[in-house]
């Protein structure tokens, strides 16, 4: 036998421990190979459940028109849920230019939506209604989150400790069940993580209008296969770019919304403190 032509995953040993962590997979792994190196039933068919869930949302070709061309097409039948960013059925994007802290400005969003109120400083971001928000993030834990959440509550001029009850109604925050959304090796987001979700939140009984997925590993092609998530759970799905490739997200987008810093004079003209760091709260453009 000519040992060179020997596949990788023949001799590489890798564990579901290494898959959920995201360690690329030998060339050519699958199933058997997982059974041979003692994966459990359980873990094998956690493997094929994220294959055949990624096959299918990839398999499902359905680009995002842009949302002028909807408008033409279909006017006022677009289903905005949040200014003219958000819709449902639909995947938009969310890109902070440098300078921008993306955490903050997903957060303010996130808790703009829930609390039906808008935080955009042109006052063209507000709620159809309040919205119930799920905040799917591997970059940030649910202290961080909780914490800024206080933060950007109080920034509004919110008690915390008053909302709180029905805030929790409304706003959630998870994080992958399974590892990340991507390996270090693969191309595509993994089935697995976003069938966890949806399980997760139908086991939890919440039914949200708006899914945050805030991960730095999603790239313009993954676009279309979330947009067919977007389409078939009716959810209107925004994703927090981070530093990604501007231009093909907004490209792939349903509409792309961009924050950038204030200036010295917007800041000025906001009552806003040179040295404040309240700055970086940006405007949205369109």
């Amino acid at each position: 036998m000519n040992i060179e032509t020997i596949k990788k995953a023949d001799t590489t040993p890798y564990t579901f421990a290494d898959w959920e962590r995201g360690d690329a997979r030998p060339v050519g792994f699958t199933i058997a190979d997982a059974m041979r190196f003692g994966w459990t039933e359980k873990e094998r068919e956690d493997l094929a459940m994220s294959e055949a869930s990624t096959d299918r949302m990839y398999g499902f070709f359905m680009p995002q028109p842009a949302r002028h061309l909807l408008d033409i097409l279909a006017p006022g039948m677009t289903k905005f849920v949040y200014g003219k960013f958000l819709a449902t059925e639909a995947v938009s994007v969310a890109v902070s230019l440098p300078g921008v802290d993306s955490t903050e400005v997903m957060i303010s969003d996130a808790f703009a939506m829930a609390m039906g109120s808008d935080l955009c400083s042109d006052g063209s971001m507000r709620p159809v209604r309040k919205l119930k928000v799920v905040v799917w993030s591997e970059v940030i834990g649910e202290e961080e989150f909780v914490g800024r959440l206080q933060v950007t509550a109080s920034a509004c001029g919110y008690d915390i400790e008053a909302i709180e009850p029905d805030l929790a109604k409304r706003l959630f925050f998870m994080k992958p069940g399974a590892g990340p959304l991507k390996g270090k090796g693969d191309t595509r987001i993994r089935g697995y993580a976003i069938a966890d979700l949806i399980y997760s939140l139908r086991d939890l009984e919440i039914t949200p209008d708006v899914i945050v997925i805030d991960s730095a590993s999603i790239t313009a092609r993954d676009l279309l296969a979330l947009g067919r998530v977007a389409y078939q759970m009716d959810w209107a799905i925004m994703v927090v770019d981070r530093g990604g490739d501007p231009a093909a997200m907004r490209y792939a987008s349903f509409v792309t919304r961009t924050v950038r810093m204030m200036t010295s004079q917007e800041a000025e003209q906001a009552g806003i403190p040179k040295e404040s760091g309240d700055r970086c709260m940006a405007f949205a453009l369109h």
